[in-house]
């Protein structure tokens, strides 16, 4: 064999090593991709073939739980991730001197599951006495932003502001009889903005029906918009994260308010008997059954569909980059999104919800950055999942309740604190309490506040 077919052998040999070492290496590539996606062999099922799992985070507060999913204990501790194959699965976080927390969650191939909700409580709480009320309290209320307590106490004029943002609290006196006309009992309606400075406030004596704007760091600028306004508004929500700009409806009108310079707008939609709206964007539904929407500096309201039903209740929001529109039609809820709300009519945004709810809504709201739409009925709530477009149905033991957090709910029952979660499960007993007042936990989430058993002193437990 002469040296130039040696040569070209040798050639060929290297070619084909090369070529089936690029080979091995695109496989490898390729399996660790569908790895990494989540794919695995199923050798149990009669049919092999590739099957992709779903990924949770599993996160807590506090973090450093113990993880158990389906009896098996993991590694690693919260927060963390974990692949796990498609249906349901059952998941416990435990951690030494906590209550545990249990759960179901539902896998779906290829999809993350945020299981980023669960809280422990301490079992052994550490509960201090805040500030004493020796007449009782009128109202306490907590901000959204979980860093202040509203209350009045009883036989008193005025309010107080507790900011609960830190361990030393700190309180100051609101004076607002300049704001109140006539003889108040009590507050039909209490409404927070969003970082926790300024409270709506609606009452209805024999005389006047008025919605008041406190502002609880400057009292000041605080202004009664009925009388200031002149108009004889039925219901006003905010239209604004500082609440310069509110929405009021005043004998079917919908107006914007702007605050700063006092001017109310002209008519935005007339005969407006509900409405929902996400700052400026407004949904309503009209006397003749017309579902409106209105947006700022467009000329033209658009009409987007009908509901002849009379219990109606709007929900407008945005979760994550998408717009949702919720409509309660007596007791059937239907949720639409989109990337943008209706340009020709409802069929523009996808229906990712429907359901015949188990009591018609009185009340309609958003919660938790827009993830959350809750629709109530005395102790009824229905809550819907934008995470997951899944609704939790279930009944409260008493119709006053309050969010601890972002997923927590809290109210009363047989004299203690209790919570759940926000689908109604997680049902943990936790401190004596009076019925009547909101519990909040701190955004610092160190302490836990609430109004004693007696009802005469506010204490709060060491989380």
């Amino acid at each position: 064999m002469d040296k130039e077919q040696k040569k070209r052998k040798q050639t060929v040999r290297l070619i084909l090593t090369e070529t089936l070492m690029v080979i091995a290496v695109v496989i490898m590539v390729v399996i660790l991709l569908f790895i990494a996606m989540g794919y695995k062999v199923n050798l149990s099922s009669s049919n092999w073939g590739l099957e992709q799992s779903g990924l949770v985070q599993v996160d807590s507060i506090p973090t450093g739980a113990q993880v158990t999913i389906d009896g098996d204990v993991l590694f690693y501790r919260t927060n963390m991730s974990k692949m796990l194959t498609e249906g349901e699965h059952d998941v416990i976080l435990t951690k030494d001197g906590y209550e545990l927390w249990t759960g179901k969650i539902s896998i779906k191939s290829g999809v993350l599951y945020k299981l980023d909700y669960p809280r422990l409580f301490l079992q052994d709480r550490i509960t201090e006495n805040v500030a004493d009320f020796d007449g009782g309290l009128e109202f306490l209320s907590a901000s959204p932003n979980r860093n202040a307590l509203l209350y009045q106490k009883k036989g008193d004029s005025g309010w107080q502001i507790m900011n609960i943002g830190s361990d030393n609290v700190v309180i100051n006196a609101l004076d607002i009889r300049k704001l109140i006309r006539g003889e108040v009992t009590g507050f039909s309606n209490m409404l927070w903005n969003h970082s926790g400075e300024k409270v709506l406030v609606e009452y209805q004596n024999e005389n006047y029906h008025d919605f008041v704007l406190i502002d609880t760091k400057k009292i000041e600028a605080s202004v009664n918009l009925t009388e200031k306004l002149g108009m004889n508004f039925s219901e006003i929500k905010f239209a604004s994260d500082s609440a310069e700009r509110l929405i009021g409806l005043e004998n079917g009108n919908l107006r914007k308010i702007t605050i700063g310079s006092e001017e109310v707008s002209s008519v935005l939609a007339s005969g407006v008997e509900e409405f929902g709206n996400n700052g400026m964007d407004i949904v309503y539904k009209n006397d003749k059954g017309e579902i409106g929407i209105y947006r700022e500096g467009e000329k033209v309201n658009l009409i987007i569909g009908n509901m002849d039903e009379k219990n109606t209740k709007i929900t407008v929001s945005e979760y994550l980059g998408n717009k949702y529109i919720g409509l309660a039609k007596d007791n059937e809820f239907y949720v639409y999104s989109g990337n943008n709300f209706p340009k020709k009519d409802l069929g523009d945004m996808n229906t990712v919800f429907h359901s015949t709810l188990e009591f018609v809504p009185e009340k309609a709201y958003i919660w938790s950055n827009g993830r959350f739409i809750i629709l109530e009925n005395g102790k009824n709530l229905a809550i819907f999942n934008a995470e997951l477009n899944t609704i939790s149905q279930f009944s409260l033991e008493n119709e006053h309740y309050n969010w601890l957090d972002g997923f927590l709910i809290g109210s009363v029952n047989d004299g203690n604190v209790v919570v759940r979660d926000f689908d109604g499960s997680n049902y943990r007993v936790l401190s004596p309490a009076t019925d009547g007042y909101d519990s909040v936990i701190t955004e610092n989430n160190k302490w836990l506040y609430y109004v004693s058993d007696d009802g005469k002193s506010l204490k709060r437990d060491q989380l």
